[in-house]
């Protein structure tokens, strides 16, 4: 074993290389480094904010959490503004209207009126903040989502094309164009793949006997659709002029809010 203290009367630049270098990790580890320490607690502070910024997003969603810094962006906005004015005001009142003569009493009594304003606005701004909070009962985000997402990707083939073909038949016969004689469903193809749940909110609406979610979902759709339109044409025989024209609908994408009201509460299954 090799023994190295600060008494030691060999120079390193007399060693050998290897025991040279075995000798400077040796002082290094019998000496205290101040700087591995801080690496290490400002590697551990980074390291958990990540994870907890992680964790947030996927235990409350994206959504809600954008939605709540939204509203407290701008908050914060109108009371930086209202701070912003009452200091301008008061500099002016300091500064008086002629020369430089500077009038420090209405100075105080102009900044203790506008500060007066901005904690009025800051207050105002909380109890907004407050008011929307409790609209929900309830905020999940995608991680709280496995079971519901697990009955949307296995519904969407079946219940969910059924749905969707029943709504596209609808919107087709609903439309009304003096040029169009008719348009008419060919083909149809929902593909496999569901909506995506991203985030979701709950309402308290047991005093309207009634249950409320808001759900934001991202859909990248494999529909495929296949529309014949059979257009007017002027001036020619209608019975020799039918002509149907070939419509393509692929590649529907949707991202948004789904609403779902569940009204009136019963006692019977399934509750609704």
């Amino acid at each position: 074993q090799l023994h190295v203290s600060s008494s030691t009367s060999l120079r390193m630049s007399a060693l050998p290389a290897p025991v040279a270098a075995a000798t400077t990790r040796i002082a290094s580890a019998n000496g205290f480094n101040p700087s591995f320490l801080i690496g290490f607690l400002v590697g551990g502070i980074v390291c958990s904010s990540a994870v907890s910024i992680i964790l947030a997003l996927g235990a409350l969603g994206r959504e809600n959490i954008f939605r709540a810094w939204d509203m407290t962006r701008s908050v914060l906005f109108r009371v930086w503004i209202k701070f912003a004015a009452g200091l301008a005001k008061a500099r002016r009142a300091l500064i008086g209207g002629e020369g430089w003569r500077w009038d420090f009493r209405y100075a105080w009594k102009v900044m203790r009126q506008q500060l007066a304003l901005t904690r009025k606005s800051a207050a105002d701004g909380i109890e907004a903040i407050k008011l929307e909070a409790s609209l929900y009962s309830g905020v999940v985000g995608k991680l709280g989502f496995p079971l519901a997402q697990y009955l949307v990707d296995n519904l969407s083939p079946k219940l969910g094309a059924f749905l969707a073909r029943q709504n596209l038949i609808n919107a087709l016969g609903n439309i009304k164009n003096k040029n169009i004689r008719r348009i008419t469903l060919e083909e149809f193809n929902f593909g496999t793949k569901g909506p995506t749940l991203m985030s979701a909110r709950t309402y308290d609406l047991r005093s309207e006997n009634a249950m409320a979610f808001d759900i934001d979902l991202v859909w990248e759709s494999e529909l495929e659709a296949t529309i014949q339109v059979t257009p007017k044409l002027m001036g020619l025989n209608r019975r020799s002029s039918i002509v149907a024209v070939p419509v393509t609908l692929k590649n529907c994408r949707f991202e948004g809010v789904v609403r779902i009201i569940l009204t009136p509460l019963i006692d019977e299954p399934p509750g609704y």
